[in-house]
C-alpha cells in the first residue's frame, strides 16, 4: 500500500519481497502518480510553488500566476500569499518552512527519475477525482500490470486523507484487501 511518492516505495518494496521468494497478494495505490519530468529548473520551481498552494494549502494559484512567474523566488511567493491568508501559522518561520519544502523538493527530484518495473499481479488504484483521470492514471500505472484496476471517489490530494474521504477510503481498502484474500 503506497500513497502519493509513496506508490513508487510501496511498488520496489513489494517487488524486492518478491525476489526474495515472499508471496505478494496485490499492489494498493492512493492517489499515487508517476512524475512528469520538467527540465527547465524555473519551471520546476514554479511548478512546486504551484502545488503547495494547491495541494498542501489548499489555495489557488491562478490568483497569483503572474507573481509567481515573475519572481526569482516562486516559493517564497506562495508562502507569503499563504501567510497572509491565515494558511501558514505566524509562528512557522519563513526559513523552516522553506527547509521542509526543500527537503520535498529534493524528493521531488529524485522521484522524476523513477521508472517503474512490472509487478506480476493485480495492481489496485485508489484515487481523488481532483487529483487525475482515470486515463492518465492507467497511463501511468496500467501498464505496470495486466490485472489493473481503478477506483475514484470525491476528493483531492491532499482530503483524502481527512474526514469524511478517509472512511470511505478505508472501506474501499478493505473491500479490496477482502477481494484478494477470497480469491
Amino acid at each position: 500500500l503506497g500513497y502519493s511518492m509513496g506508490g513508487a516505495l510501496a511498488l520496489e518494496l513489494a517487488l524486492a519481497l518478491i525476489e526474495r521468494g515472499r508471496e505478494v497478494s496485490a499492489l494498493i495505490l492512493v492517489d499515487s502518480l508517476l512524475p512528469e519530468p520538467v527540465a527547465d529548473p524555473r519551471a520546476q520551481t514554479e511548478r512546486w510553488a504551484r502545488r503547495l498552494l494547491d495541494d498542501v494549502l489548499h489555495q489557488d494559484p491562478a490568483s497569483i500566476d503572474e507573481a509567481l512567474r515573475q519572481s526569482d523566488n516562486p516559493i517564497d511567493v506562495a508562502l507569503d500569499h499563504a501567510r497572509s491568508h491565515g494558511v501558514l501559522p505566524p509562528e512557522i518561520s519563513q526559513a523552516d518552512t522553506r527547509l521542509l519544502l526543500e527537503r520535498v523538493r529534493a524528493h521531488g527530484l529524485a522521484f522524476e527519475r523513477y521508472q517503474p518495473r512490472p509487478f506480476p499481479g493485480p495492481v489496485l488504484y485508489v484515487g481523488a477525482t481532483a487529483t487525475a483521470g482515470e486515463a492518465e492514471v492507467r497511463r501511468d500505472w496500467g501498464s505496470i500490470s495486466p490485472d489493473f484496476s481503478y477506483r475514484e471517489f470525491e476528493a483531492s490530494h491532499t482530503t483524502i486523507l481527512t474526514q469524511p474521504a478517509v472512511e470511505y477510503l478505508a472501506d474501499e481498502i478493505r473491500n479490496i484487501i477482502t477481494q484478494v484474500v477470497t480469491t
